[in-house]
């Protein structure tokens, strides 16, 4: 009985990690039918800035060019998981341009997925630079 317990958080975390891995690819080739099924439409999506995106900013945002992601890298992705909701804590790189200047930063973020019918989807982003 252990054991299954064991394997069934072990996929959990495994499907946090592909819904993390589905928001960074949609986010680097502006995918926005992927966007809108990885991102929750209750999103708040804070940068390291403190601007604060709705999902329809976000993703108006990414239309629009005001931000354009090139990549996200990840040095380290920790998960903690309660009930429909779990946390992803990620120490990485943004490779982006923000209103026309291209930065590679060092990052930490914290996501925090939300379990809709069986899809996690991405309802809140907090970031901070480390550099």
């Amino acid at each position: 009985m252990a054991a299954a317990s064991v394997l069934a958080a072990a996929s959990v975390e495994d499907q946090i990690k592909e819904a993390e891995k589905a928001w960074s690819t949609a986010v680097a080739k502006n995918d926005f039918a992927a966007l809108e099924k990885v991102l929750s439409d209750d999103l708040m999506y804070v940068h390291s800035n403190g601007e604060a995106d709705s999902k329809k900013l976000f993703i108006d945002n990414l239309k629009n060019k005001v931000r354009t992601y090139h990549g996200v890298t990840y040095d380290s992705m920790t998960v903690k998981v309660s009930g429909n909701v779990a946390l992803l804590a990620v120490k990485g790189g943004l490779d982006v341009t923000t209103r026309g200047a291209r930065n590679q930063v060092k990052v930490a973020f914290l996501h925090t997925f939300v379990k809709k019918g069986s899809q996690w989807q991405l309802l809140g982003h907090q970031s901070a630079r480390l550099q």
